[in-house]
């Protein structure tokens, strides 16, 4: 899964991302990357889940923000 944090009900307690379909190397966990796909939505038992089919995945080098605000 790929996430950012960001607002949300009580401060920055949201976050958004996508599930990834990837059959490449995975990256370390925690590492910053730079993710291309194509998005598509899948049905789950009780809910529905977005998920990027991947194209290409680059491990960035700096790190962002680990919080975007609006």
């Amino acid at each position: 899964m790929v996430y950012r944090f960001g607002p949300g009900c009580c401060e920055n307690d949201g976050w958004g991302g996508f599930f990834l379909n990837y059959d490449g190397e995975w990256p370390e966990e925690n590492e910053w990357i730079e993710v291309q796909g194509t998005p598509r939505i899948v049905q789950g038992n009780s809910a529905k889940w977005l998920y990027l089919d991947v194209t290409s995945l680059i491990v960035k080098e700096e790190r962002g923000a680990e919080t975007v605000t609006q």
